[in-house]
């Protein structure tokens, strides 16, 4: 029996914030801190069932299912595991599982979600006034390091003030 991914808890707002990785041959990704999950766990109320709206009280997002109807009513305080996807730019998550649940759920999760840092806050911390050196910023970042940073330079988030020295641009 294959084993699953880890369902990472995320509020909202992380969804909304960062890019989902739409890759041909592997599930999807958002990357946020230092983690990269292509299954995501998180709590909220319902606000709408057609399309399914969730709010955790950070923003929205949408949940879709094509083959199965969860049931859930709105005002219900569910717990969302689902994978994230996007559509025209949209994220949202598509739902494997939607479950009612105890509220006190939201405080545990809360109390047990370690902070994560982002790359832009891993390359801060590194900077020591010439710029944050490549390679302990990717090594900090983790799995896809390399990557990410790749992403920042062409967004023109970060850029080079030589080579191998990163800056963000505020």
């Amino acid at each position: 029996m294959a084993e699953r991914d880890v369902a990472h808890f995320i509020q909202i707002t992380d969804l909304l914030k960062n890019p989902i990785t739409e890759q041909e041959n592997s599930p999807s990704t958002i990357t946020f801190g230092t983690i990269n999950a292509n299954r995501i766990r998180l709590l909220g109320i319902i606000v709408s069932q057609d399309p399914i709206i969730i709010d955790d009280g950070t923003g929205t997002i949408s949940v879709r299912n094509f083959d199965y109807n969860f049931g859930v009513q709105i005002g219900d305080f569910v717990q969302c595991i689902g994978r994230p996807r996007s559509h025209n730019k949209e994220p949202y998550i598509l739902g494997e599982i939607i479950k009612k649940t105890d509220p006190l759920w939201l405080k545990y999760f809360k109390k047990t979600d370690k902070k994560t840092q982002t790359p832009l806050d891993i390359i801060r911390e590194l900077d020591a006034g010439d710029g944050a050196n490549f390679d302990e910023v990717a090594k900090k970042i983790g799995t896809r390091g390399e990557d990410i940073i790749t992403s920042l330079l062409a967004k023109g988030d970060i850029f080079e003030t030589k080579p191998g020295k990163l800056k963000i641009l505020e």
